[in-house]
């Protein structure tokens, strides 16, 4: 079905009539509001950062919204996605953005495209690593944050797991082994290679060629990271416990330029909620399903109604294999029921209404490659 056909569809089911008073009240307010003061603030802030550091934990914790999907594997985020948040002085608009890796293919090429922009795009340039993390592996796009004429805070997040047995679900590649390494790194030993699945989602990798902090405290990260980005304001921090927000977000207060609302004020993002549909998607199926699928997966938003207390949408899920279609089916159709059900549930709570939601799971062999295919999933320009 169409969206035209869904629309009439919801629009019966409903009876739903438009109100003229209403409309003529809306078309009154126009599309923007009222000019801000003249000593009013705003700028782009992007935050930039290793996979699974925090980036997305950290936007929604600055938004107080759960705007970026958030889950314990890496390289979840794929696009940029910006999260506006608006006082009547000020207002910051946040780029989230995927974690930097080295390019395997092209669709990670789109994905660190967006995190170049982000860069180029910012005010204020939020680098955030964790203290879990040894060093960065892209030595390039560290150069590009180093060399940007704008401020630079380096937070150095979760540091509520200091002193702490690692939770479950936190990948341990290059966190408890630090000591092993540099023992074997002494002793001659051969350069370890990085897990795959473990951190960074696909491949496995060589680590990174450059110097590494190898004390797992504060104070060796700082002295580390100063050396890396000479210049920037450090900020220790917990973005899931809240930690160290208030005296971050006054401090982009301070930095931000005088200028006047580049979004209006009622707007929470740039994306429309088909983007966001696709994103709750893809956040269940990172939850449900184990090593290469998720990696394997990408949704598109097909058709899209809403109506005053009801959406409905159908998605296609495109998968590379026939094996991970016959995955995501499941035994007689369970595994994409569940799937269906666990992605309503998350709609609900973001959009405030029942969504009806449809999938289909279709084999789009080796799309992470094809250009045309990368374009109509907004990878690539």
């Amino acid at each position: 079905a169409n969206e035209d056909e869904w629309e009439e569809e919801v629009l019966e089911e409903e009876n739903v009539a438009p109100d003229p008073k209403l409309e003529a009240m809306l078309a009154a307010l126009g599309p923007m509001s009222a000019p801000a003061p003249a000593n009013h603030r705003a700028g782009f802030v992007s935050i930039v950062g290793s996979p699974n550091v925090g980036k997305s934990t950290l936007m929604n914790a600055l938004l107080g919204e759960n705007l970026s999907i958030c889950t314990p594997k890496a390289s979840t985020t794929r696009q940029r996605i910006m999260g506006i948040a608006n006082e009547d002085e000020w207002q910051i608009v946040y780029s989230d953005t995927p974690g930097v890796v080295k390019p395997s293919y092209k669709l990670h090429e789109g994905m660190m495209g967006a995190v170049r922009c982000a860069i180029e795009d910012a005010d204020v340039i939020l680098f955030i690593t964790d203290v879990l993390e040894e060093g960065f592996r892209d030595e390039k796009m560290l150069a590009r944050v180093r060399s940007a004429e704008v401020p630079v805070l380096m937070l150095i997040n979760k540091v509520d797991l200091l002193g702490k047995p690692l939770p479950p679900g936190v990948p341990k590649p290059y966190s408890m082994r630090a000591r092993e390494r540099a023992a074997r790194a002494a002793a001659g030993g051969v350069p370890e290679v990085y897990d795959a699945y473990d951190a960074y989602g696909e491949e496995e990798e060589e680590k990174p060629s450059f110097p590494q902090p190898m004390a797992m405290n504060v104070t060796s990260i700082l002295a580390w990271w100063s050396a890396q980005l000479p210049g920037a304001e450090m900020f220790e921090l917990s973005a899931k416990e809240g930690n160290g927000l208030p005296e971050l977000k006054a401090r982009l207060l301070e930095l931000l330029p005088l200028h006047q609302p580049y979004f209006d004020k009622t707007q929470l993002s740039d994306r429309p909620e088909k983007f966001f549909a696709a994103e709750f998607v893809r956040a269940q199926i990172f939850a449900q399903f184990d090593d290469e699928v998720p990696y394997s997966c990408e949704v598109e938003v097909t058709a899209f109604v809403e109506s005053d207390n009801k959406i409905k949408a159908e998605a296609t899920v495109h998968v590379m294999r026939d094996s991970q279609k016959g995955i995501l089916i499941g035994h007689k159709g369970s595994g994409v029921k569940k799937l269906t059900e666990g992605a309503q549930r998350d709609l609900y709570r973001f959009f405030g209404k029942r969504v009806d939601l449809r999938l289909q799971i279709k084999v789009s062999k080796n799309w992470r490659a094809d250009d045309m295919l990368l374009k109509q999933f907004g990878y690539l320009r």
